[in-house]
């Protein structure tokens, strides 16, 4: 059953979101969007451990999101440019640019994506330091998924 999962996630890493996926309607007729009505509901999640990428991708497209995944900041990067998602949901603890430097570099080419942390660790510096590079909240791993997904649909509706 891995297996199939991460067949999921490589095929869904490397194509565009559908459009029939981003155009559902958000939880109580909100909708995360975008720059544009093709981005609605679209979540890009970075994490470089294969189990928690593929959990996260069924759990949001469970939700009705049109989810992007990439285990590499490099790849998330170039996800975030062509396909402008309108959430980002990105571990601190990647191989080559940690999600701090990631940040930074997610928002030179997609300054209106709305970006949240998650890490093992829960420190007060790394919850300064998710504030200081953009991240709107930091979520300490393993969190209850549900509240992490209202949190985020907060924000966009809200914030």
């Amino acid at each position: 059953q891995l297996g199939v999962m991460l067949d999921r996630l490589e095929a869904s890493a490397a194509a565009p979101p559908s459009d029939e996926r981003d155009q559902s309607p958000a939880t109580g007729g909100r909708e995360l969007t975008g720059n544009a009505p093709s981005q609605a509901r679209s979540v890009l999640i970075i994490d470089d451990n294969p189990n928690i990428l593929a959990s996260l991708q069924i759990l949001f497209e469970e939700r009705g999101y049109s989810v992007l995944a990439a285990m590499k900041a490099e790849d998330a990067i170039a996800i975030a440019e062509n396909h402008r998602p309108a959430v980002c949901l990105c571990d601190i603890s990647l191989p080559t640019l940690d999600g701090f430097e990631t940040a930074s570099e997610l928002k030179k080419v997609h300054a209106g994506m709305l970006m949240f942390s998650m890490s093992g660790f829960d420190s007060r510096e790394d919850r300064e330091q998710s504030k200081d590079v953009g991240f709107l909240d930091h979520f300490r791993k393993p969190f209850v998924f549900d509240e992490v997904a209202q949190i985020m649909e907060n924000f966009a509706a809200y914030g």
